[in-house]
């Protein structure tokens, strides 16, 4: 039931994460490609729209992040959802317990559960 909860949101916020994937798919095809003498023109259009797309999706996502409540939940949240950085790096970071900064993600994904309900 919790996880159902946040599903508009985890939703939301794992876009930056999917996209990262097909870049560096993306960016691992062309090089195999490369490898063995075979055009990579398409592909590399491919990546610059990617990585373009990237750049939008950060840019919107670290927007909405930065309107919750709290400046350290809107931080852990971007360190998390836009700069793709794991729990103990956000902890080492922040100076905090692993489990300090995964109790201030769980506040920022009700705000932002509750953000992404009033656009609807």
């Amino acid at each position: 039931m919790f996880e159902d909860t946040y599903v508009n949101a985890r939703n939301y916020l794992g876009q930056v994460k999917e996209t990262q994937e097909m870049v560096d798919i993306l960016e691992k095809r062309i090089s195999l490609r490369k490898e063995i003498g075979i055009e990579t023109d398409e592909l590399e259009e491919e990546l610059v729209e990617a990585r373009e797309d990237l750049k939008v999706q950060k840019s919107n996502t670290a927007e909405s992040l930065s309107r919750l409540s709290r400046p350290n939940v809107a931080l852990v949240m971007i360190k998390r959802y836009v700069d793709l950085e794991t729990w103990v790096q956000i902890a080492q970071e922040m100076d905090m317990t692993v489990r300090s900064v995964q109790s201030l993600h769980g506040y920022g994904l009700v705000e932002m559960e509750a953000q992404l309900g009033d656009k609807e």
